[in-house]
This record gives structure tokens, C-alpha cells and sequence, in this order.
């Protein structure tokens, strides 16, 4: 197949990635190639399909490592525009020499707002640092500082707050306009 049929057959995947696919296939038959390109155009269809979000609720929690100092514990709260809600935690990060928060927000947002930044990959507004609109799939990019979210979330049209904050604690709301959809 070429370039052309793979793009109508495999939508998700950008040119980009299908040229590298085919220049670093490492499959045998044709057959094995396809089944892989078919499980990747799948997991991005997934995440392009994302519902939008009106508001989403981070919650970071510091706790000590004996080797790498503070680490964040971040769990989040989100409403989407179709008035369903859900929950998740377990997002966390070690090491040093990064932005340990971003990271785990860049977590979260790659997690949730894959759908709204997959729909403004086309955008005339230049993506903001912290947001990877080159290459595969769009993502945000962890370690860029948590201060950038405020340009990204104005980006996905919303408004970043840095809320309540200690020593040992953060947390953070985003809210977006949306319109409302019905299931």
C-alpha cells in the first residue's frame, strides 16, 4: 500500500508517522503491519473521540521520598459539557532537575484533554509552550513549569487558577467554555 491508501485506511495517523511506519517496518508480512497500524489508529481515534470539559479540579499533595525529596501525589475531579463527571488519582513523578508539578499535570491533561486538543490541531493560534503539535499525535509536555498552563488552558478556551497552596499541598481549577452537548 501506498502513503495515499494507508492515510484513507489509518485517519488518525498523521503522514508524518506513516512515512516513519513504513521506512522502520519491522514486520515480516504485510498482513502483521497492517494489524499494528490498525491498533495504533485505534488507540488515537480513543483519544481524539475525548469528551470536552467545562471544569476540572487538581489536587497535589507533597510527600517526602528519602531520595528525591518532595514528590506530588496528584489526583483530579472533571465535568464534562455533558454533564457526566469522573475521577482519577494515582498520578505522581520522582527525580530532580524538572517541574515535578507540570509533570503530573501534563499527566492528567494527556489523560483528559486529548479530544480537545486533537480538535485544535488545526488551529491558526499558535500552540503555546508546553502543548507538542508536531509529530505523532498532539500532547502536552511534562517538566515545562506549571506556570504555562494558564496560556494552555486559554489555548483550549478556559481559565487556569492556582487556588490553595502549602507547604506540603496545591491545588489547581481550570474552567472552559463549552458548549453543553446532550448523550
Amino acid at each position: 500500500m501506498n502513503i495515499r491508501e494507508l492515510r484513507k485506511a489509518f485517519p488518525f495517523i498523521t503522514t508524518d508517522e506513516l512515512k516513519y511506519a513504513v521506512k522502520h517496518n519491522e514486520y515480516k508480512t504485510e498482513r502483521g503491519f497492517l494489524k499494528r497500524l490498525a491498533q495504533i489508529n485505534a488507540k488515537y481515534e480513543e483519544k481524539a473521540n475525548r469528551k470536552d470539559i467545562v471544569s476540572i479540579t487538581i489536587k497535589i499533595v507533597w510527600k517526602l521520598s528519602s531520595v528525591w525529596g518532595s514528590n506530588p501525589y496528584a489526583e483530579y475531579w472533571v465535568r464534562y459539557a455533558d454533564g457526566t463527571t469522573n475521577y482519577g488519582k494515582g498520578y505522581t513523578c520522582s527525580g530532580c532537575g524538572y517541574d515535578k508539578t507540570s509533570t503530573v499535570i501534563a499527566e492528567i491533561f494527556n489523560q483528559e484533554f486529548s479530544g480537545m486538543l486533537y480538535r485544535k490541531r488545526h488551529s491558526r493560534k499558535k500552540a503555546p509552550y508546553g502543548i507538542r503539535m508536531d509529530g505523532w499525535f498532539p500532547s502536552f509536555s511534562g517538566g515545562v513549569g506549571e506556570s504555562c498552563y494558564g496560556a494552555i488552558s486559554s489555548f483550549l478556551g478556559g481559565h487556569w487558577k492556582h487556588v490553595a497552596w502549602s507547604d506540603n499541598f496545591d491545588q489547581f481549577e481550570a474552567n472552559f467554555k463549552c458548549k453543553k452537548k446532550t448523550a
